[in-house]
């Protein structure tokens, strides 16, 4: 699989960086593992949307103590997101809903609140400690209460740690206000001159999730020899990681399909070796915080992976490992494209990349496509087939005679939300046209032939009752006579895709 080694090459190149930096320190076993809390901004996103982050400064006797005695709150202020690098943070999402533990320090307030002090203790100012659905109580099993029994916090911390936390209740509420913007909470301490410490400069919390990673992903088993080979490098050192516990789609919870009857055996299915394991985690991290295509569907995304041939160096055209901001390809690389690819024939280096369809569900991902080995000139070739149907379709005129051509990144929410639009009022029909959707994009970036007839004949099929729909034909939304443009546009954009691959 490609994209596994994608992953990794991504996952080795930002370690180069961070050696090149001076990232040999304390947290250098970790950084692998590390991600942010929350998305990273799209670069030119309003300030108005950015996230905010809660600082809880915890009282204790000694900030650099192996389990920290906590007396209470010294104070809590807001401040701004990121701010900070990965490392401060010392964040892993966890590993499932059904745990009452967490990696890290910190828990997800989400959008603000106008009613947030009852959503932090409860109706009616009932007991957070009686009332299971308040954030409070959520904050304490889930994140608090572990540390605790995790012997990072002293007997008795986490029940002080509540009861000042329940004190600051109402200027917690007063904080988390705006509906616009998501929410951290994030616990830390204070050093000398009563500045926060994040959790990442906190030994205990260090300690802490060390412990933790080592007993979520290694597997001990007990069956296999050690010199089973590394299913990616193929070296012989004792490969005792496998991918469910890095990927969230890639599981065992169907023991007679994949590793027999017996979970025991789950290390013969596709064993990877630590060094691989961290690396592949990195890229896929890397991934997900930079190399994503929105399609204008909730919790579902597309993830792009470049794989190199020649330097991994050469991955610096496309990531800016100085910068935690997002890459997104289709929009920013295709205008470059070809004095990106000249330079790359000059470093003797050349890209494929991967696409991974993901949906975000809960704490689950399910993986609806995987496109492989697909070279950055499909990029160009749908660029400008779009760029001239749209043109033709909208004005006539050639694509230098018009501004405001959506680029292809917009051609591919465009595409999904047309598509959408014929769907009826079902949940069963929503899914269908989803797929359909999915299938389309699938195709134009696989360079795979579709057959618009189908496509055509479901639009046929719809069109007349949808003309009875007043959401449909709302001008607002755009209006029935634009979006059956915008159908014409997908129609002739698939079909002069189906030409070129002939």
């Amino acid at each position: 699989m490609g994209f596994l080694d994608g992953l990794r090459q991504v996952g080795e190149f930002f370690e180069q960086q961070q050696d090149k930096q001076g990232g040999n320190d304390e947290l250098a076993d970790l950084v692998n593992f590390l991600q942010y809390p929350l998305e990273l901004q799209k670069p030119g996103s309003k300030e108005e949307f950015s996230p905010k982050v809660i600082r809880i400064k915890m009282k204790v006797t000694d900030s650099y103590a192996q389990s920290l005695d906590i007396q209470g709150i010294i104070d809590i202020t807001l401040a701004d997101y990121p701010v900070v690098e990965k490392k401060k943070y010392l964040y892993k999402n966890p590993i499932g809903t059904n745990v009452n533990w967490s990696f890290s320090p910190i828990y997800k307030l989400g959008k603000g609140n106008e009613k947030g002090l009852e959503d932090l203790i409860g109706s009616n100012n009932n007991d957070w400690r009686t009332n299971k659905k308040s954030r409070f109580y959520k904050i304490y099993s889930k994140v608090i209460k572990g540390f605790e029994e995790g012997g990072c916090f002293t007997p008795g911390s986490a029940d002080k740690l509540m009861d000042s936390l329940s004190e600051h209740a109402d200027e917690i509420s007063r904080m988390w206000s705006d509906k616009k913007r998501s929410y951290l909470l994030v616990f830390g301490t204070a050093d000398k001159e009563n500045s926060f410490i994040f959790p990442g400069d906190i030994p205990a919390f260090q300690s802490y999730f060390r412990k933790k990673i080592k007993s979520c992903i290694e597997i001990k088993d007990t069956t296999s020899c050690h010199e089973t080979g590394c299913s990616v490098c193929h070296s012989i050192s004792g490969a005792n990681y496998t991918l469910n516990k890095l990927f969230k789609f890639s599981t065992f919870d169907k023991p007679g399909f994949l590793p027999g009857a017996n979970l025991d055996y789950s290390l013969k299915v596709f064993p990877v070796c630590e060094r691989c394991f961290n690396l592949i985690n990195r890229g896929w991290v890397e991934i997900k915080d930079r190399f994503l295509l929105d399609i204008g569907i909730t919790r579902f995304s597309i993830f792009i992976i470049p794989e190199v041939f020649g330097s991994i160096q050469s991955l610096k055209y496309f990531i800016n490992p100085e910068k935690d901001e997002r890459f997104e390809y289709l929009p920013n690389g295709v205008s470059r494209e070809i004095g990106l690819l000249e330079g790359l024939a000059k470093r003797n280096s050349s890209f494929v990349f991967h696409f991974l369809f993901v949906e975000n569900n809960q704490a689950q991902e399910i993986l609806h496509r995987m496109i492989e080995d697909i070279p950055p000139t499909q990029f160009k070739k749908l660029d400008q087939i779009w760029k001239n149907n749209y043109c033709w379709l909208h004005s006539g005129r050639n694509n230098n005679q018009i501004d405001n051509i959506p680029n292809l990144d917009k051609a591919m929410k465009i595409i999904m939300a047309t598509i959408l639009s014929l769907s009826g009022k079902s949940d069963e029909d929503k899914l269908a046209m989803r797929e359909e959707g999915l299938t389309v994009l699938a195709g134009l970036l696989g360079n795979e032939w579709l057959n618009v007839n189908l496509l055509k004949q479901a639009a046929v099929e719809r069109i007349p009752g949808l003309f009875g729909n007043k959401e449909w034909l709302d001008e607002k939304n755009g209006g029935g006579g634009w979006k059956l443009q915008q159908l014409n546009a997908i129609f002739e954009l698939i079909y002069t895709s189906n030409e070129r691959i002939r």
